[in-house]
């Protein structure tokens, strides 16, 4: 036996639906037929055919042309945007009409955040009944389905043309399933939002060889910040040479050398070799330049002798203390 609910829709008299239940009854696979006239519902059981809607549509339609039967989905909650409706007073005569929906179990509009929350066994067709609603009470506001966007960031390497910099975020933000695009010229980066699609990456390069070549599109990744040590650096000229070649590396969002100290700090999108990349570099300014990963035991060396000397210093205190105290007895 095949169970299924119905909401009828523009039910408006009790008589029509005694009717409408005496002859779905009369059906021959119908076991069990309730019309539920207050929740405006509908409820059947028996040998279902595959085409039971349009019987049950037909009968319906018979008795009372305007009622409209429709299927109750499962239980679900749903956000949709109300673009458009600036009104608090307009917004709470949709609500209270939304509300008054047999299949609606909660409703509630936000004006401010131009939002409409629904919790019940919706029909697919929710978003258009709740326009026909909306334009019943104030025109001009636009009803949809609210989808959460995704935020990505990516890398512009090689782009030198600030420019060609705005066109492409021109004609990104041109595109429909785009929300916003911004592109920092400064630090090559550009961030999109939106309903991306999966080859959103394919589609951003395809689009920037259009209208810059050579210009390589590649997913931001995360943000390192490292310190390194430099010796062997004698020059503070080949230092400040050293320290521009490395800011103007694509991966590299910004770069201090500091030649008294002898310390290199870096930040940005760092490669697994980066060391490796860094002694090539300076090198390749000053011969004989080493940098290496920052020692992790030099403030614990200090700390160690710190140690060593409170030790030895509590010691003689504590001799020099035994001193006198013989002395005194003696």
């Amino acid at each position: 036996m095949i169970k299924k609910a119905y909401i009828l829709e523009n039910l408006d008299c009790a008589n029509c639906a005694s009717k409408m239940e005496e002859k779905i009854k009369s059906l021959p696979y119908i076991a069990t037929a309730v019309i539920n006239f207050t929740t405006k519902t509908l409820s059947v059981s028996g040998d279902l055919p595959a085409d039971v809607n349009e019987d049950l549509s037909s009968v319906c339609s018979s008795v009372e042309d305007e009622v409209k039967l429709i299927e109750k989905n499962d239980r679900k909650t749903i956000t949709l945007n109300t673009t458009g409706l600036e009104c608090p007073n307009c917004g709470a005569k949709i609500e209270a009409k939304i509300k008054d929906l047999p299949y609606v179990e909660a409703a509630n509009l936000t004006v401010a955040t131009q939002t409409l929350k629904l919790t019940g066994q919706l029909p697919d067709n929710i978003v258009e009944i709740v326009q026909k609603i909306t334009d019943s009470i104030e025109d001009g506001v636009t009803i949809s389905e609210k989808v959460n966007n995704k935020v990505l960031s990516f890398k512009m390497n090689g782009l030198d043309c600030a420019h060609c910099a705005g066109k492409i975020e021109e004609k990104v933000n041109s595109l429909d399933y785009i929300t916003k695009a911004t592109l920092v010229f400064p630090t090559k980066t550009l961030k999109v939002e939106g309903q991306l699609p999966a080859d959103i990456l394919d589609r951003l390069q395809k689009l920037t060889d259009s209208l810059e070549e050579g210009v390589k599109v590649t997913p931001l990744a995360k943000v390192q910040n490292r310190t390194f040590e430099i010796e062997n650096l004698d020059c503070a000229h080949c230092a400040g040479k050293i320290e521009e070649a490395i800011q103007k590396l694509d991966y590299i969002d910004e770069a201090t050398l500091n030649f008294t100290a002898k310390k290199l700090k870096v930040a940005g999108e760092l490669p697994a070799d980066i060391l490796e990349r860094l002694n090539k570099l300076a090198n390749s300014i000053e011969d004989g330049v080493v940098i290496k990963n920052l020692s992790i035991n030099m403030n614990n060396t200090n700390s160690s002798n710190n140690l060593e000397k409170t030790k030895n210093t509590g010691s003689f205190i504590y001799n020099m203390k035994a001193a006198l105290k013989q002395d005194n007895e003696g």
